[in-house]
């Protein structure tokens, strides 16, 4: 049975890849195929088989398994004592993840910290081999931890669903006062709607927990990291690393969200369809970071999508002048 996983992002090579991902069972073979989507942009597809077979390529020709620049077959996962190894085409080498990563203060993370200064990516460790491990294992820094399915990350993505993260409800904030109560809310064309979410740990926020399961114990934490939605006029969606902001009292009808979370309407909704509306909806993006007590550790993003129908109505405002 095929599995796969997509993942997106940039190499500075126009080579093709050929880099395995290890995983817990022996029997089970994972290869990464790219395909160039545009200038140094590669979209790259994670393609396992559970039933001991080396799956096909799908890159039009290209051998399958893995192979040094030399044209020489190498083994795609080794394990030893000190974990699971892939062969990376990239390094032509084996690596393998840090486990336990490198202290904060190590200087592998020096450049890739977040705005609190925590280290965000992975450490690798990569060593040399030709029948057996030779030479000394160097650290690398990646982005994005590679796919490892093991017990422990099956057990982490498992705990996922004791957590209470609900469907996020979008408030929209537009004009209420008594002469449109009965469209509320409303703005008129041009203004801007700001959007928000409540913070109560369950919508947006950081949620906790510990899960043990077959000898294994997973300590899981979730934090929300981005709200997206889609303001139904058919423009792009508005991503902001926030769950928006109410809009303050003395706040004018064109004045933007401190936080990004808002949109300009250009368009207005039908004059002779008073409930013609702009349905938004969105999710809410959770980065989930958990560690094992067998010293593995991992995150991945989850994105939990709105279901309520919420909506807007888009008019126009006029000027009415009176003699006294």
């Amino acid at each position: 049975m095929l599995k796969r996983l997509i993942i997106l992002f940039t190499l500075l090579t126009s080579c093709a890849l050929g880099v395995p991902i290890a995983t817990s069972a022996a029997d089970t073979w994972c290869r990464e195929e790219a395909i160039r989507t545009g200038e140094g942009n590669w979209s790259v597809e994670i393609v396992c088989t559970d039933d001991g077979s080396t799956p096909g390529s799908s890159s039009g020709g290209a051998p399958d398994g893995c192979w040094t620049w030399g044209g020489k077959q190498v083994e795609c996962t080794l394990q030893d004592d000190t974990g699971y190894y892939w062969w990376s085409s990239q390094r032509q080498t084996y690596c393998r993840l840090a486990i336990p990563p490198p202290e904060p203060s190590h200087e592998i993370w020096d450049g890739h910290r977040d705005a609190n200064g925590n280290p965000k990516g992975a450490a690798i460790w990569c060593v040399a081999y030709d029948v057996y491990f030779i030479g000394e294992a160097r650290l690398f820094w990646i982005p994005t931890p590679p796919v490892i399915d093991t017990l422990a990350t099956q057990i982490a993505r498992r705990a996922v669903a004791s957590l209470e993260l609900h469907p996020p409800m979008f408030h929209l904030e537009g004009m209420t006062r008594a002469e449109v109560a009965d469209l509320a809310p409303w703005l008129p064309v041009g203004a801007v709607m700001w959007v928000w979410i409540k913070q109560d740990n369950h919508q947006w926020g950081t949620q906790s927990t510990t899960v043990s399961e077959q000898g294994i114990t997973v300590s899981l934490t979730a934090k929300s990291t981005r709200t997206t939605f889609d303001p139904g006029d058919g423009s792009a969606a508005v991503s902001c690393r926030s769950a928006g902001t109410q809009r303050y009292p003395a706040s004018d009808i064109g004045d933007v969200s401190p936080h990004g979370c808002d949109h300009r309407y250009l368009v207005r909704n039908s004059k002779d369809d008073e409930s013609e509306r702009y349905h938004v909806s969105g999710f809410v993006t959770w980065t989930i970071t958990w560690t094992a007590s067998n010293g593995e550790y991992g995150t991945f993003p989850i994105d939990v999508a709105s279901t309520a129908d919420v909506s807007i109505r888009i008019g126009e405002l006029f000027a009415v002048s009176t003699r006294g």
